[in-house]
């Protein structure tokens, strides 16, 4: 199975949070050991090399906790509202 970027961070962030042993978190998940360190690897390549962009600027803890659908809408929403603005005050200045 292949996940995606934000899923194997989020992954590795449940891993090493949990009190339990890497490596039985890891027999749980059905994810072998040598992936899981290829996974960090990436991720910390990835954080080295500009991440927020890669992850449409958001952090890791927003996509674990659930919010990152939620910021994003908003960011749409209120890129939207300022587009809109602009239009109407451009058509206001130049009536």
């Amino acid at each position: 199975m292949r996940y995606t970027a934000c899923t194997k961070a989020e992954i590795i962030w449940l891993v090493e949070q949990s009190h339990l042993p890497v490596g039985r978190n890891l027999e749980k998940l059905g994810i072998p050991r040598a992936t899981f360190e290829r996974w960090v690897k990436q991720v910390v390549a990835l954080v080295e090399h500009d991440s927020h962009a890669r992850l449409k600027n958001l952090t890791p803890a927003d996509v674990y906790h659930g919010e990152g659908e939620a910021i994003l809408a908003e960011r749409e929403r209120i890129k939207k509202h300022t587009f809109t603005h602009q239009r109407l005050q451009h058509h206001a200045t130049t009536a």
